[in-house]
């Protein structure tokens, strides 16, 4: 039986991916993501994955960090139940389409969308800066993630109406005090970031404008550890600690696959949000 990895692009701009094929008694020890082309030796371990092992078929991993205008692939590398341990073959390119740079939160993915009006300087004062994703069939993009000592640097940007999460999601992500991700499209741009201090302001005075400008001091750091973004095939473990609504999901959706064919498919009826 072949394993094979799949991967579709999912609202919210997220990646869905799908590790089937594994024989009973196996897992998959990790999910790793390569720009489209590249040498696997510059991919990347998908978060939630590469610590323990993940058993089911299908095994489904959901990526909340994939750069924004650059083609990625993904593959799996998995383990028989005797021990033995292979390398499944790319899954087919993705490429997450958008019009606005986003901040978001690496591990859960809650973002806002907003129009950058200046960008930090991205250099480092020590230390060796860590590529992400390296060249593909088109434009370099430029992806940033250093040490936590990188050169503090300012990013101001501006949230219109009709962009995704708006002042109340960026306030959100602020206050956690996280790393968050910024990417953007074209150049493709991705670095996380460290928000040391920030501040709001009203783009003019009308109490009706609601537009809103926010200062960021920040830093380069390295991507945020913990969360995870790899799911088992059932509901089981989750319905157990949180049994009043997860019981109820697990009744209509038994797999988390069910849940991402359902959230699929209300995507391709409805349009992204």
């Amino acid at each position: 039986m072949t394993v094979e990895v799949g991967a579709v692009v999912q609202t919210r701009q997220r990646v869905l991916v799908t590790v089937t094929g594994v024989p009973a008694g196996g897992a998959v020890l990790e999910v790793r993501r390569q720009a489209w082309t590249s040498d696997p030796v510059f991919s990347t371990t998908v978060r939630g994955t590469g610590g323990t092992p993940l058993e089911g078929d299908p095994v489904v991993v959901i990526d909340h960090e994939a750069p924004f205008g650059a083609p990625v692939a993904y593959s799996a590398v998995w383990r028989t139940a005797a021990g033995v341990v292979s390398t499944s073959a790319l899954s087919p390119a993705v490429l997450i389409e958008v019009n606005y740079p986003r901040i978001s939160d690496p591990i859960t993915g809650a973002h806002a969308e907003m129009t950058v009006e200046t960008w930090p300087t991205l250099d480092v004062e020590t230390g060796t800066v860590v590529l992400d994703v390296h060249t593909y069939a088109g434009p370099a993009p430029l992806v940033v993630a250093g040490p936590a000592r990188a050169a503090a640097s300012q990013l101001v940007v501006r949230l219109d109406p009709g962009q995704a999460g708006g002042p109340v999601a960026l306030r959100a992500l602020l206050e956690t005090g996280r790393g968050v991700l910024l990417r953007a499209p074209l150049p493709t741009i991705k670095g996380y970031l460290a928000v040391t201090r920030w501040a709001e302001s009203r783009i003019t005075q009308d109490p009706r404008d609601p537009r809103r400008r926010f200062t960021l001091d920040v830093r380069i750091v390295s991507p945020p550890e913990g969360g995870t973004a790899a799911a088992q095939s059932t509901l089981t473990d989750l319905a157990a600690a949180v049994p009043d609504t997860l019981t109820d999901i697990a009744a209509t959706w038994p797999t988390l696959r069910d849940i991402a064919v359902a959230e699929q498919r209300d995507q391709d009826g409805r349009g992204d949000g």
